[in-house]
């Protein structure tokens, strides 16, 4: 290679270096501009809004309290008017259950026994639970003047005639399964004398006229119980008192218990 060539290689390296170098430049130029103007528009545009947007998103936030706090007031208003509500309907019906018993016993004497088999049942607050008898749904003894009050009824001891229990149960099986068998040696018989007499016929109508029997295979059961007893009266007009008690075992125990020495005397 010459030396002329070699000085115009050198030339040309040189010039792409140089052209290579001012595109550095000015791309860092640009860069640099760029970052500027990034830097120019936080300061101006962003960095204000921060404290502006930190205020709206607090006045937000304290409507959002003030709102929940007012809503949870007004629930907690609504559940004490309620819960005061229930205060006085207790009040109300154990002043009626007690004003009633205070004119029995001034009429009858000395309570001796009281059976409720339907109460009403108030929850006032969470652990507060009143259990106030229906007097519609009460029997009370006074042994003294041998008076029965049965469903703000009034009877004498001597009233009482007689008395009946009843349940009308239901007994539900789960799982039951009905399998009904025929009872082998019988239909062999009756097919043999169906097929002397009858032939082939007769023995098939012999077969089918054997003995049969249902076996339920229940995996559990479960019986629901509505006691109810009629008590007779010595009243033309109204001879039967009926006592529903659905499946309170307790209460039918106690007032046939009762209504048994009552008519044993």
């Amino acid at each position: 290679m010459s030396e002329t060539t070699l000085k115009e290689l050198n030339k040309k390296s040189l010039k792409m270096l140089l052209i290579w170098l001012s595109v550095a430049i000015f791309g860092a130029f640009i860069e640099y501009l760029c970052i500027l103007y990034l830097l120019d528009y936080f300061l101006v545009c962003i960095l204000p809004a921060i404290p502006i947007g930190l205020g709206l998103w607090g006045v937000f936030m304290s409507i959002v309290e003030l709102a929940g706090n007012k809503g949870l007031q007004e629930s907690n208003e609504r559940y004490y008017q309620e819960q005061e509500l229930l205060k006085e309907e207790v009040d109300s019906k154990n002043n009626i259950f007690n004003e009633f018993l205070k004119t029995k016993t001034d009429e009858h004497g000395v309570l001796t026994k009281i059976i409720s088999w339907e109460c009403d049942y108030i929850r006032v607050g969470f652990f507060d639970e009143h259990t106030i008898p229906n007097i519609e749904k009460s029997l009370l003894v006074f042994e003294s003047s041998e008076t029965l009050i049965i469903a703000n009824k009034i009877y004498k001891f001597r009233d009482i005639v007689s008395f009946e229990v009843f349940d009308n149960s239901q007994t539900i099986y789960s799982g039951s399964v009905s399998t009904t068998k025929t009872k082998t040696g019988s239909m062999l018989g009756r097919a043999a004398v169906g097929g002397l007499l009858l032939g082939g016929v007769g023995a098939i109508v012999g077969g089918t006229t054997a003995g049969k029997e249902t076996v339920t295979e229940g995996q559990a059961t479960t019986t629901t119980h509505d006691y109810s007893i009629v008590v007779t009266v010595n009243n033309l007009s109204n001879p039967i008192i009926k006592i529903n008690l659905g499946a309170d075992l307790n209460s039918m125990q106690e007032i046939t218990s009762i209504l048994s020495i009552i008519t044993s005397r």
